[in-house]
């Protein structure tokens, strides 16, 4: 397993981490309020609670991270075993182009890209690797942090970054 270098820019969202842990706390709650009801009508609880418990090891907090020579986007979930890592090493991408709608100052798509399977909210990267594979990741991760981040990968790598087909220089 290659090394990755030192890290020089680390980020996560306060809002997703107070809205994780406050979605946790709510399936919760739904999970014992219905259990309450099992005898009166079990198949209705259990599909509840399956659906709350699905729920709750679906949800992740989302972070990035920049090191010396890669990124990473890091799916932080309940428990460490599900969490899961993206690594994309500088000297394999080309380029990436990216859609950044989701801003900080859009207080109400916050609000709705809360909600697991909402992706209408969310900025889209589509990373192109030297064998012309593309990968593409939604990410609540703000724009003004991409922005920062684009600045780092740049000052660090060959790697060409469009902008809603503007370069970013």
């Amino acid at each position: 397993m290659d090394m990755v270098k030192s890290k020089l820019y680390f980020f996560e969202s306060n809002f997703e981490t107070v809205s994780y842990y406050c979605y946790i706390i709510i399936c919760s709650l739904i999970i014992i309020f219905f259990s309450f009801y099992y005898i009166e009508n079990p198949l209705v609880v259990i599909l509840i609670i399956i659906l709350m418990v699905f729920s709750i090891f679906s949800s992740c907090i989302r972070k990035m991270i920049v090191y010396e020579d890669a990124f990473v986007f890091e799916y932080k979930r309940l428990f460490n075993i599900l969490t899961s890592r993206k690594k994309f090493l500088f000297e394999e991408v080309t380029s990436i182009e990216v859609d950044l709608t989701f801003t900080k100052k859009d207080i109400v798509s916050s609000i709705l890209s809360s909600f697991p399977g909402n992706y209408r909210h969310w900025n889209i990267l589509r990373i192109t690797y030297k064998n012309d594979q593309e990968k593409s990741i939604r990410s609540k991760i703000y724009k003004e942090v991409f922005l920062e981040v684009f600045e780092i990968i740049k000052s660090n790598s060959s790697i060409t970054i469009t902008i809603r087909n503007q370069k970013f220089i």
